[in-house]
């Protein structure tokens, strides 16, 4: 960055850049600016030289901090220390003035400057629906439940086998870096300190801290102190409640830790994958809002250096996909010096492709996305006939009135199927009622006709409620979503399974049936157990590295809670709760295997995950969204055989889709695999109506035909402690796909002799040429364009009918600025894909050369690893304020900043757009000029 020219606008969800406060943009189609610009910015500063952690010295570390300073004070700049690292990662990061932040680039010394990122726990909200819980962000659908059992997700992945085989931690320090771990609570162990499971850690920002500038309790300095007990989420909660809050986090770090090491000290209570792993608990968050991954990056070099093996972070920095980040630099030199990383692979699947972000984007960091529990939470009536009371778990049918919460609907009545004779409705049947529900509560059981024909006739004839029973087909299922839409009639309709739907009828056989509306909730068996959730995000990495990395149980998970709420345990959805399942799996494996360094973990992990199949296709997920699989813990623990690669980025077609695979073989007798392929599902720019979609934003998932897959061999046999290799040649379809989608798939290995663990190593890619893509472009209101800033009643009028961006005047045919110190240059402008480099170059508007008169260097603003926006409608933006850097002594000199001289100028934004991992070329770029625009002085 070569003068004050800053980003305003924020790009990724909980991630701002420079940000004005109060933006949405990106978080939804609104376009909403903020009234007034940040007096002061966030930036990491990377210093010459490697951090001790890669043999470099503190001491020379400490002396290229110390000379930042001095040449920063020299030049005018006023920074404040925010974090000195110089054992992960070598440099500062600093808070600085609007001012000043574009110069930090040309202090003598600095090799880099990035913007310090807002993080954010996303915020518990209710689940969607019974039939699918899976929704964007994280979710409460239960708190208090009754039913305590943890056993659903722990069976999912084998733990409970592992477990009983005596992997289970033992040993192994799991570092959390959360919102703090109430060590209180006793199936946490009851205590903190030495001899306790929760035996270390610290708090690096206290209960007030809220690095989000948009909030209203925005406090961005930290109170640390050695205690790393979180907030109590009463008192969190009743903030959150304010206007303009940040969102409460206190519990959050509480069940993250339960779900990994938790070992219950009742039979009530839960136990994790690793009951007897010990905690370090690394509190980042204050009771509310975000913290900055310059927080997070000191909670990393904290938990190095208190030695832990795992470290779990259920966080991340959506769409900021870069490796290079600093926190995902810190995260892959941890992984270098022995320690295994699990990160959140994100909840932004909503947005689309290219959406997990750092840090679980490091090579060797694991990033886990989300399948749902075999249960979720289920609201309930009670059936009551004389003495006896069934509780059945219900679906609300879709769109119809919501059922209370308490009250008597009325009695059952068991009418058949309930079909409708009137000829207007799809599926129509004269189909005659068994009983008459006037004034009664229709159970009808599904089949023959839509579910609106039979919701329709119920409310019709009379019906107090409608109770739609499972055909039998799947007994336990609850939510029936297979019917059609529903109109409502003010009447509620739910949906029950047959085995219920069964005692029901047998209860109205017996005697008068009454249905009770309650407020409980019971476990149901999750209809969509084991697919990937829906807000699970997606990769791959910028680069087109294959991320995520594997799958774990996130939707609907049961964890321990602080013990000032909710009697101790509560039920949320996320990324957030499927990452700790690995990282216990994780502390599983190294209890076994105590020198395996994260490579092989990482590998063992997914060469023996299960595969995930979409449930509409019948192939595997695509592992740009589900990685390797299903985490299995117990055949990870005991499998003979890894495989090097464990994943494979084909990269776009610049690639050969040529790969080598390295077996090797641990035990004490030969293994021979046969080799085979399966394809997955992909993401195309086809919708399944047949229109074009937006990429990345909206795309269609298809089935595929098989891809081109050929081995050297049809088999290898792997040596007793030895190794073996294979090469494979992996090709998608020949023409069988547009450009710019998504294909992948996995291999297989299947044993014949010496084993029974079949291996998978997952591979996946991108068609056309990476580099064809345009990254810069309209968001659907005609950017870039140049405005001026505006009160919150200005707005910039869009040509999509969208809402239009708000807090500025356009000028999108160029203008006047008299004063840009007061009324700054503003560029807005709209990514589609993340850009390596976004740099904004002045240009004298006669000459069309970049202004150089008098030393300057016309270079504005220039940053590495932008991320794409969020949404097709968001935007971000950059503001200058007339200002360059220019030295008195040529390249020699002193950098200095002053204002350019009065004139006619244009901006040209060049974008350079990443290339694939395979791709030799140089990174080519996209161009924008500005209209010309007069600056008076």
């Amino acid at each position: 960055m070569k003068s004050r020219f800053r980003v305003i606008l924020g790009l990724v969800l909980g991630c701002a850049l420079f940000a004005i406060p109060g933006l949405a943009a990106g978080a939804g189609s609104a376009r909403t600016a903020a009234d007034g610009v940040s007096a002061n910015q966030a930036y990491f500063v990377q210093l010459a030289g490697q951090p001790s952690a890669r043999g470099g010295s503190k001491a020379a570390a400490k002396a290229a901090r110390d000379a930042f300073y001095k040449n920063a004070s020299a030049m005018g700049i006023g920074v404040t220390q925010r974090q000195a690292f110089d054992t992960l990662w070598n440099g500062v990061s600093v808070t600085v003035s609007a001012r000043d932040a574009g110069a930090l680039a040309t202090v003598p010394g600095v090799e880099a400057v990035y913007p310090v990122s807002t993080i954010s726990l996303n915020s518990p909200s209710p689940s969607a629906t019974a039939e699918d819980s899976r929704s964007d962000g994280e979710v409460t659908p239960s708190r208090g439940n009754s039913v305590i059992d943890d056993a659903n997700s722990n069976t999912m992945i084998g733990s409970d086998v592992a477990n009983t085989a005596g992997a289970t931690g033992a040993g192994v320090k799991i570092a959390i870096v959360d919102s703090g771990v109430d060590y209180n609570h006793p199936d946490l162990g009851g205590c903190f300190g030495t001899g306790c499971k929760v035996a270390g850690g610290y708090d690096f920002v206290g209960d007030t801290f809220d690095s989000q500038s948009t909030d209203s309790t925005y406090q961005p300095i930290p109170h640390p102190d050695a205690d790393p007990a979180p907030c109590d989420p009463n008192v969190a909660d009743q903030i959150a409640q304010q206007p303009g809050a940040g969102v409460s986090n206190a519990g959050h770090g509480t069940h993250v830790a339960g779900i990994a090491a938790a070992k219950a000290a009742a039979a009530n209570g839960v136990t994790g994958v690793a009951p007897d792993a010990t905690l370090l608990a690394y509190r980042v968050f204050g009771c509310n809002g975000s913290t900055s991954d310059d927080i997070i990056i000191a909670a990393l070099e904290r938990a190095y250096n208190d030695g832990a093996q795992v470290v779990n972070m259920s966080l991340g920095d959506s769409f900021n996909n870069f490796a290079s980040s600093p926190d995902a630099q810190a995260t892959q030199t941890l992984v270098d010096h022995g320690v295994v990383v699990v990160a959140a692979s994100g909840n932004s699947g909503a947005n689309g492709l290219f959406s997990t972000g750092a840090p679980s984007v490091a090579p060797g960091a694991i990033s886990v996305a989300s399948v749902n529990n075999l249960a979720f939470p289920a609201a309930s009536f009670d059936a009551v006939s004389g003495g006896t009371t069934a509780h059945v778990a219900y679906a609300q049918l879709q769109t119809t009135t919501a059922a209370p919460t308490s009250g008597t609907a009325g009695d059952f009545v068991y009418v058949g199927r309930g079909c409708s004779a009137d000829p207007t409705l799809p599926l129509a049947t004269d189909d005659p009622y068994l009983a008459d529900p006037n004034g009664k509560v229709a159970l009808i059981v599904r089949g023959l006709c839509t579910f609106d024909a039979k919701y329709k006739r119920a409310v019709a004839a009379g019906a107090k409620a409608v109770v739609i029973m499972n055909d039998g087909a799947n007994p336990t299922r609850v939510g029936l979503f297979f019917g059609g839409s529903v109109v409502d009639k003010g009447v509620p309709g739910v949906t029950i399974s047959f085995t219920d739907g069964v005692t029901i009828r047998s209860m109205i056989a017996a005697g008068t049936t009454s249905l009770n509306w309650t407020a409980n909730t019971v476990q149901a068996a999750d209809p969509t157990a084991g697919q990937i959730s829906s807000f699970s995000s997606y990769g791959l990495a910028s680069d087109l590295a294959l991320k995520p990395d594997i799958s774990a149980p996130g939707g609907n998970i049961l964890s321990t809670w602080p013990l000032s709420q909710d009697g101790g345990y509560n039920v949320i959805s996320g990324t957030s709760m499927a990452s700790p399942h690995v990282a216990g799996a994780v502390a599983d494996y190294l209890q076994k295997h105590p020198t395996a360094a994260p490579a092989t973990v990482a590998s063992a992990l997914k060469d023996t995950s299960a595969f995930i199949v979409n449930p509409t296709w019948g192939q595997i997920e695509n592992p740009d969204l589900a990685g390797a699989g299903l985490v299995r813990i117990d055949r990870a623990v005991t499998a003979p055989v890894t495989v090097s690669p464990s994943s494979i980025s084909l990269g776009d077609n610049t690639g050969n889709g040529a790969a080598t695979l390295t077996l090797t073989n641990n035990s004490s007798s030969a293994v021979t695999y046969s080799l085979g392929n399966t394809s997955s599902v992909g993401q195309d720019p086809f919708q399944l109506d047949g229109t074009l979609g937006h990429m990345p934003f909206t795309f269609g998932t298809f089935p595929t035909a098989a891809n081109r897959v050929s081995f050297s061999a049809p088999s290898v046999t792997v040596p007793a402690n030895s190794t073996a290799s294979v090469s494979a040649t992996i090709l998608p379809p020949d023409g069988y796909w547009d450009d710019t989608a998504l294909w992948g798939g996995e291999l297989v290995l299947t044993p014949t002799a010496g084993s029974t663990q079949r291996l998978v190593v997952p591979y996946g890619g991108f068609i056309g040429d990476y580099q064809s893509v345009s990254p810069i472009a309209s968001g659907n209101c005609s950017l870039p364009t140049l405005a001026h800033l505006g009160s919150p009643t200005d707005s910039i009028t869009c040509d999509d009918g969208t809402p239009a961006i708000t807090g500025f005047t356009g000028a999108p045919n160029g203008g006047t600025w008299n004063q840009p110190s007061k009324d700054p240059v503003v560029l807005l402008y709209h990514l589609d894909y993340q850009v390596q480099e976004l740099k904004v170059t002045l240009i004298d508007a006669a000459s069309g050369q970049p202004v150089t008169q008098g030393n300057r260097n016309p270079v504005l603003y220039d940053v590495t690893g932008v991320a794409r926006n969020a949404t097709v409608n968001g935007f971000a933006g950059v503001i200058w304020d007339g200002t360059s850097s220019f030295t008195d002594n040529g390249n020699k000199g002193t950098a200095h900043r002053k204002a350019i001289p009065a004139g006619t100028y244009k901006l040209l934004v060049t974008a350079t757009k990443v290339k694939s991992l395979t791709d030799s070329r140089d990174n080519q770029t996209q161009t924008w000029t500005s209209p010309a625009f007069t600056i008076h002085a």
